[in-house]
C-alpha cells in the first residue's frame, strides 16, 4: 500500500517535471521546486496521503525561490498538492 501510494505520488511529480520542462516562464524555478518535492518524498517516512500532503504543504509554506520573474515556486508545489489530493 505504502509503495503504491509513493509510486502514485512519484508519477504525479514526474508529470509536473515534464510540465516544468515545457514551461515558457521561469522554467528553472519550476523544475527546482518540483525536484525539491521529489527529493523530500524520497527521504520521507510519510506513509499516508494525508501525511504526504501535510509534509509538502510545510515545504510550500517555507519555499521561496527569489530567482523567478513570474513565480517563486510555491504555485508549482501547490499544483502538486492539488493533484495528490485528487488521486
Amino acid at each position: 500500500m505504502v509503495n503504491n501510494l509513493k509510486n502514485t505520488v512519484l508519477n504525479i511529480i514526474n508529470n509536473h517535471i515534464r510540465k516544468a520542462e515545457q514551461s515558457e516562464y521561469d522554467r528553472s524555478v519550476s523544475i527546482l521546486a518540483v525536484s525539491f518535492v521529489r527529493d523530500w518524498l524520497s527521504s520521507s517516512q510519510c506513509n499516508t496521503k494525508e501525511s504526504i500532503v501535510a509534509g509538502i504543504e510545510s515545504l510550500k509554506d517555507n519555499y521561496n525561490d527569489k530567482e523567478g520573474q513570474y513565480t517563486n515556486g510555491k504555485g508549482v508545489i501547490g499544483a502538486i498538492i492539488d493533484d495528490i489530493r485528487g488521486c
